[in-house]
């Protein structure tokens, strides 16, 4: 009966979590066709440095999640700018939009999928 109960509060506590993040963000997906997102948007890669110089979106910003807190002011990011995460993984996408919400970012893009997946999208989305 305790593990029940445990497990009740487990599951709440990870839908209230899950909702509150779905709050915060836009999720987009790379088989939409038609996606809003204000023109001035700042593409910000959170994928590893090796796989973000061997292939990314030519507008894109490239830096790590593990790099995130620490130097997106030196990427000229500002909270009042919207921003698209692109990534290939949708819980390190997650972690991101979290880190950023805590620097104080609002305005902020989800968009899931792998690199050439990601490619089309932007060409498709300009």
């Amino acid at each position: 009966m305790r593990y029940a109960v445990v497990l009740i509060f487990v599951l709440i506590y990870w839908w209230i979590q899950h909702v509150r993040f779905l709050n915060s963000v836009t999720l987009l997906s790379v088989t939409s066709n038609s996606v809003k997102i204000p023109s001035t948007t700042k593409y910000l890669d959170i994928r590893d440095y090796t796989a973000f110089e061997k292939e990314h979106i030519p507008e894109s910003i490239g830096i790590y999640l593990g790099r995130l807190p620490f130097v997106w002011r030196k990427a000229n990011l500002n909270p009042k700018d919207s921003i698209l995460i692109l990534t290939d993984n949708y819980f390190k996408g997650k972690k991101a939009v979290r880190i950023l919400r805590k620097q104080g970012f609002r305005d902020l893009y989800l968009v899931v999928g792998s690199v050439s997946e990601l490619m089309k999208w932007s060409q498709k989305n300009k």
